[in-house]
């Protein structure tokens, strides 16, 4: 009897992904990874590292790899917005944009700040072509995003990669009037070692230190 395991186009999941890659203007691969049909693996074994000399199913793959579903997310925005760092990095690796928008103008770097998925964040900021001060179409940045949910760690890294501390939003609300409405100190406090001015008045006439009154501590 024959020890060897299954061919790989055998597997079910990797079946999934095959069928979902034709449909050309269809971004089918990242609703089968969240519905639970495939997992991770089958859509890295189907992502190939090769470019050149590739069969039809590697093309798919990198044409379905550029694609928008309705609301214009990338399988990028998705793999941001769910924590898959092993796919977000293939992604990459297959050269899509960094920098893509969807249909409110939020890049997968924002997606990645608000959820505080750090290792998809430092991965997005190591490719050149990110701009980590992006903003969408309300004017909010990654930096607001990381730090409207408190996320600490996050904050750091966007900053030490340059995000602009003080970027006012189409409110003139700053990423440190965002952690101070939201109630987190921890993000207050590293906004604050990274000289974030507490006395920027926002289109209300309220600065941080007021809108941190309800902070405890």
């Amino acid at each position: 009897m024959s020890t060897s395991s299954p061919a790989r186009g055998h597997n079910k999941g990797v079946d999934r992904v095959r069928c979902a890659m034709p449909f050309e203007g269809r971004q089918d691969l990242m609703k089968l990874l969240r519905s639970g049909e495939v997992d991770e693996e089958d859509l890295l074994e189907c992502l190939k590292d090769d470019v050149r000399g590739r069969d039809p199913l590697e093309d798919k793959a990198d044409h379905a790899a550029h694609q928008k579903d309705k609301d214009w997310w990338t399988p990028l925005h998705w793999a941001a917005q769910d924590g898959h760092e092993r796919l977000a990095e293939k992604l990459l690796g297959l050269r899509v944009s960094t920098n893509a928008a969807d249909a409110c103008g939020a890049t997968p770097l924002m997606v990645a700040a608000f959820n505080g998925r750090t290792r998809i964040i430092e991965a997005l900021l190591k490719d050149r072509s990110t701009d980590v001060r992006q903003t969408n179409k309300y004017l909010t940045t990654a930096l607001h995003y990381a730090a409207q949910r408190g996320h600490a760690a996050s904050i750091e890294l966007l900053v030490e990669s340059k995000a602009e501390v003080n970027a006012l939003d189409r409110h003139s609300d700053t990423p440190l009037s965002w952690a101070a409405r939201s109630g987190h100190l921890d993000a207050v406090k590293k906004l604050i070692e990274y000289r974030a001015d507490p006395l920027l008045d926002n289109n209300a006439s309220e600065d941080p230190i007021e809108l941190a009154k309800g902070l405890s501590g």
